[in-house]
């Protein structure tokens, strides 16, 4: 259903209009809009993104609106000067947090004065738009999450933000609140989660270096190294190998209740547009789980705050 709904909304291309790659009347991002005039707006076709121009944005990065187009403009995109994204991010926010026994939402735990676990899970996010690109965060949220989207407010000039309440005809977990968010989606997806925080050197920019990755592969996932059963149990586990100086993943599973055969678990997951209908079942149980065979971009540690430090 969610794959379905993702298609009928129209959203088909995520050029830029300040490097030229959209005609300037092809300007409008919301589901409102003409799924139909989109693609053809003034005669004029808008291509579908390619993971590859993610380097290009990269290069163009600080370079000015372009003249205006020529083209006619479409009449139901006239009044949104929104640019359309570039990639977008799913952060859901919906749960509950029953495990972490707080009295506030485990991602607005405080780590440093003014910094929060929420404001360290979204560095390499920041660092997406510090690249250059234009970034969509999809917030997933429930009435008991008001705290948190008044936190996320401190993004707005950073990120095109979108907030969606979880459909719970989806179902309530993780896997409910990926499928609510799809919709809102356009380009390649990240999945980055609330109460994860990427550690190590480097590590800002390693999302984009995975979103760089996924037009090979269609998957790549942000991992650390783990040999613990007791962690793999209440992670998404991965049995990563080497081939050929590439690290893969062999095999994939959410919270496995037999964690041997796994060496390493994810804290991010960047895929395709194409196949972003897929997400849910990174973190589903009973599907077969799509990270297998995705590139593993390896990183110092992740931690889970689930659990209180």
């Amino acid at each position: 259903m969610a794959a379905s709904r993702h298609r009928d909304w129209g959203f088909r291309s995520t050029r830029l209009r300040r490097i030229g790659l959209v005609p300037s009347g092809v300007i409008g991002s919301s589901p409102s809009q003409s799924p139909a005039c989109a693609p053809t707006c003034g005669g004029t076709q808008v291509r579908r993104f390619s993971v590859g121009r993610l380097w290009a944005v990269c290069a163009r990065r600080g370079v000015q609106d372009p003249p205006s187009s020529t083209q006619p403009e479409c009449p139901t995109m006239q009044s949104s000067s929104t640019p359309l994204p570039d990639v977008s991010v799913i952060l859901p926010c919906a749960g509950h947090g029953t495990r972490f026994g707080a009295p506030y939402p485990k991602e607005l735990h405080c780590l440093a004065p003014g910094v929060t676990v929420l404001d360290r899970s979204l560095e390499a996010v920041v660092e997406l738009a510090k690249s250059g690109l234009q970034v969509r965060l999809v917030v997933v949220f429930g009435t008991h999450k008001l705290n948190t989207v008044s936190h996320l407010a401190r993004y707005a000039d950073t990120f095109q933000m979108v907030f969606v309440y979880q459909d719970e005809s989806f179902g309530s977990g993780l896997d409910g609140a990926i499928r609510s968010a799809l919709p809102m989606t356009q380009g390649p997806v990240a999945l980055v989660l609330p109460d994860i925080v990427v550690t190590g050197p480097d590590t800002q920019g390693k999302l984009l270096d995975a979103l760089r990755q996924v037009e090979v592969a269609g998957w790549s996932v942000v991992a650390a190294e783990e040999r613990d059963h007791d962690t793999l149990r209440q992670m998404g586990a991965l049995a990563v190998t080497e081939t050929g100086g590439v690290l893969t993943v062999g095999a994939a599973a959410d919270k496995p209740g037999n964690p041997s055969g796994f060496n390493a678990y994810w804290g991010m997951v960047a895929v395709t547009e194409n196949e972003a209908h897929r997400l849910p079942d990174v973190v589903g149980r009973g599907t077969t789980n799509p990270l297998t065979g995705a590139v593993a971009l390896m990183v110092q540690g992740i931690v889970n705050y689930n659990t209180p430090m």
